[in-house]
């Protein structure tokens, strides 16, 4: 299916019927609490900061932090997603976290712009089926309003939304209690008319897995954390290879994973581990 497409399908036909989508929800989540990715995670993303990344995971995470007038450096990200594409073959995505202190939205719109243009000139064989784009995190913390990363995501996507194979980019929420509204949260993934990304949302408590499932988003490659309390802790340890079973922050989500083959004939279904 063209990319274009799917990305529609994935979120739209959920979002076109959202009613009815917390109403399944609700049922599932009322009856003793029997609620899962289906089918689970078999494969994960593990985070590395530029220059210590391994090869024992099925993908790999560049962790570019805030860069630009923060860790880490532009070319710093660019050479580590470099090398993992050309010379270890696998599955990456960039993560950045825009945070006000670090840089504008105009800058970060320029960082994001040059990285993508310098993977595609640099590895053009193995950038469309390897290279899943960028991984945006975002939270109130980093002190931009909601308008304003709208404004960025939109923008990336007008970037890597019009590469080769499948780059894209991947909403990766990290909101608080009291912080930013459903509505907001929602905004962030799916703009009808502007943008849709692939909602990978962080689940490290139960507000957050509330607000990952009152979504109504579908294919949701979730982010677990070994530092989480627990249980959200459970089954997101870095040394787990192969990984088969998800975790608990994934079993607590509804619909299916993030699932992409990156160019092989695997049934990945994708979990995101951060270190």
């Amino acid at each position: 299916m063209n990319r274009l497409i799917r990305r529609r399908v994935v979120r739209v036909v959920c979002r076109a019927a959202l009613a009815l989508c917390l109403v399944a929800v609700a049922v599932i989540v009322g009856s003793d609490g029997a609620i899962a990715q289906s089918p689970s995670p078999n494969a994960y993303f593990l985070d590395w900061a530029p220059g210590n990344h391994t090869s024992t995971t099925n993908g790999l995470q560049v962790e570019g932090l805030g860069s630009l007038g923060c860790t880490y450096s532009q070319s710093s990200i660019e050479s580590a997603a470099l090398y993992d594409l050309n010379t270890r073959h696998q599955a990456t995505i960039i993560e950045i976290s825009p945070q006000s202190y670090c840089a504008s939205i105009s800058q970060y719109e320029s960082l994001f712009s040059s990285i993508t243009s310098y993977i595609e000139n640099n590895a053009p064989t193995y950038a469309p089926k390897l290279w899943g784009g960028f991984l945006l995190d975002e939270e109130p913390g980093f002190d931009f309003s909601v308008s304003q990363l709208e404004t960025l995501n939109n923008y990336v996507q007008s970037v890597v939304g019009v590469t080769p194979g499948v780059s894209y980019w991947y909403e990766n929420q990290g909101n608080c209690s009291g912080c930013w509204t459903q509505a907001q949260y929602d905004a962030l993934t799916y703009d009808p008319g502007y943008y849709s990304g692939y909602p990978a949302p962080q689940v490290y408590n139960d507000f957050m897995r509330d607000q990952a499932n009152n979504s109504g988003f579908n294919f949701q490659l979730i982010n677990c954390w070994a530092g989480a309390p627990y249980p959200y802790d459970v089954g997101c340890s870095r040394g787990m290879y192969p990984y088969t079973n998800g975790s608990y922050a994934a079993a607590s989500i509804a619909g299916s994973p993030y699932n992409e083959k990156f160019g092989t004939s695997n049934n990945f279904q994708w979990e995101n581990i951060f270190q």
